[in-house]
C-alpha cells in the first residue's frame, strides 16, 4: 500500500503476505479494495506453487492500509485455465448486487458475488472480447467502471493498440446503455492513449478524478498521473489541459 503527503514522494507498507507454509506463495497483483460493513475487503490475484493456478482471494482488514487477513483458503474464483491473466475489479449492478469482473487474454468475464464478497454465486460469463473493440488486441487489464446519473454504465480497460508510430497501451471506453454489467457494450474508442490502467475516484471536495499508470513505470520509480474529469448526467470526459492546470 502506498501513501504520499504530496503525490510525489511515496511511502509503502506491506498490506498482506501469505502465512508461512501457505499454498498461495508466489506472486500477487491486481488488488482492489472495497469498503464493507465498516471494514475493508481486498480482492486480489495470488499465484500458487503447489498445484493450484493463480486465483482471486478475499482478505479483510479494519483499515484501508491493512494489514489484511486471508478470509478463506478457498478462492473467490479460480482463473488461470479459463481466462489467462486475471485483473479483478468490483462493481455494483443497477440493483446494488456486487459483481466481480476480471480481464485476461481471453476476454472480460463477470460473475455476481455473495454479499460477504467471499465467493461468486453463478458461473462467470464473457461480456467482452478484444474483437468487439476497434484496434484493441492482447490481454484486457486495468478495468474500472463508473455509473452515470442517467443509469448508463461506463467501462474503461487497457489493451495493446497500434498507434501511427508503433504499438503501445491505450485505455478504451465502452458504454452499457442498459446499465447492465453483461451489456451489450458499445465501443466509444480510445479514452486515454499511452496509458496502462485507470481508476476513477472522488476528491474530498467532490471533484471526480482519474489515476492512470504511465506505461512501463512502476510506482517505486515514479508516480501515477492524476487528472480531473468533467462529469455530466450522460458522460465523462477529460478536463482540457489548460483547465486542468488551474485545478491542480
Amino acid at each position: 500500500m502506498f501513501s504520499s503527503p504530496d503525490l510525489v514522494k511515496w511511502q509503502k507498507v506491506l498490506a498482506w503476505a501469505p502465512a508461512e507454509g501457505s499454498q498461495w506463495d508466489t506472486l500477487a497483483w491486481g488488488a482492489v479494495i472495497v469498503p464493507w460493513n465498516n471494514k475493508f475487503v481486498m480482492l486480489g490475484t495470488v499465484a500458487s506453487s503447489k498445484g493450484r493456478h493463480h486465483s482471486i482471494l478475499s482478505m479483510i482488514s479494519d483499515t484501508p492500509e491493512g494489514p489484511y487477513t486471508l478470509r478463506s483458503s478457498e478462492p473467490v474464483m479460480e482463473g488461470h485455465t479459463r481466462h489467462g491473466a486475471v485483473d479483478p475489479t468490483h462493481v455494483l449492478d443497477a440493483a446494488g448486487t456486487p459483481w466481480l469482473v476480471i480481464g485476461g487474454s481471453r476476454g472480460i468475464f463477470a460473475a455476481p458475488l455473495s454479499e460477504d464478497l467471499m465467493r461468486i454465486t453463478a458461473k462467470e460469463v464473457r461480456i467482452l472480447h478484444n474483437s468487439d473493440v476497434h484496434g484493441a488486441h492482447g490481454p484486457h487489464d486495468g478495468l474500472t467502471f463508473h455509473r452515470l446519473a442517467n443509469g448508463h454504465l461506463l467501462m474503461f480497460y487497457s489493451a495493446e493498440y497500434k498507434f501511427p508510430d508503433g504499438e503501445g497501451f491505450a485505455t478504451f471506453k465502452l458504454r452499457s446503455a442498459t446499465g447492465n454489467i453483461v451489456g451489450p457494450w458499445v465501443d466509444e474508442g480510445v479514452f486515454l492513449p499511452r496509458q496502462h490502467g485507470m481508476w476513477i475516484w472522488r476528491r474530498l471536495d467532490g471533484q471526480l478524478m482519474l489515476t492512470a499508470k504511465p506505461p512501463h513505470v512502476s510506482i517505486e520509480k515514479g508516480y501515477p498521473d492524476f487528472a480531473p474529469l468533467d462529469e455530466s448526467e450522460t458522460d465523462l470526459s477529460l478536463v482540457p489541459l489548460t483547465e486542468s492546470k488551474t485545478n491542480k
